[in-house]
């Protein structure tokens, strides 16, 4: 629609390049600063005339529903990357699918299959959160139509490993396979080679491609029927798969910037 609209007004403008529009525009013919301003100018006269951008117009807040914002699926109307000042807020590409894995628990001896774990993702992406960009304006949600704010809830993704450290909540960093993550102020570590290693407070654990787990090293003083944190095994694994497979900006930022950190 973007470059729709600037197709249509150069059209009517009779005019093939952006200078020559600003110049027209202004009825300028060498000047394209003094130009730009003088459009400017033009242009904030137009927006002060128009009721829409009016306080009558803008005095109700944006509806919320009774829904509260989870960590993965959202409605995704991508609200919060549009009114997002910084670019903040992006999306991370996950196909639509059932992730699932058996659960375990400690018997006393060893950890036994327990069940099982699903995660059901069907947006086809996720809202993702540059720590570094956001300023905690919490325009995000003031706008979401879900209860929680974007910004404190949806992935918060590190580009420098100081300030993820230094971070208490919620927050990932990603240094090549290694792929670090807070929740609730916890750390737990997804490191990937051939299989995925995850590292939590009961133990390692060590999986193949297809979640199945390999091989464990548990921690010691662990109670019968203690579950290891495997639902962050998943969350941190379909993130990283995310960030890994896709060339959107945000997961361009993480992969670029974290390859020049490593020079």
């Amino acid at each position: 629609k973007y470059f729709k609209n600037i197709d249509e007004t150069f059209m009517r403008f009779n005019v093939t390049s952006l200078r020559e529009f600003i110049l027209k525009k202004a009825n300028s013919s060498s000047a394209v600063a003094e130009a730009g301003f003088a459009n400017c100018r033009e242009y904030v006269r137009t927006l002060a005339q128009n009721p829409r951008y009016h306080f009558e117009q803008n005095k109700k807040t944006p509806r919320k529903t009774d829904k509260k914002l989870d960590f993965f699926e959202c409605l995704t109307c991508n609200i919060c990357m549009d009114v997002c000042p910084n670019a903040a807020n992006f999306l991370i590409p996950i196909p639509p699918q059932t992730y699932s894995m058996a659960n375990y628990s400690w018997n006393g001896q060893k950890f036994v299959e327990d069940g099982e774990l699903k995660m059901v993702l069907e947006k086809g992406g996720e809202i993702a959160n540059l720590a570094e960009f956001c300023n905690d304006c919490s325009n995000c949600d003031t706008f979401c139509p879900e209860l929680g704010g974007p910004y404190l809830i949806k992935p918060k993704m590190f580009l420098q490993q100081e300030n993820y450290e230094k971070h208490q909540g919620q927050g990932f960093f990603l240094e090549g396979n290694n792929f670090r993550g807070k929740f609730a102020g916890v750390e737990y570590i997804l490191k990937h080679d051939v299989n995925f290693e995850f590292l939590t407070d009961m133990g390692k654990f060590t999986f193949d491609q297809k979640n199945k787990l390999l091989a464990y090293e548990s921690k010691q003083n662990r109670k019968v029927g203690d579950h290891p944190p495997l639902d962050l095994f998943l969350k941190m694994k379909i993130l990283f798969d995310g960030l890994s497979q896709t060339s959107r900006y945000g997961a361009t930022l993480i992969n670029s910037w974290n390859k020049n950190e490593k020079r």
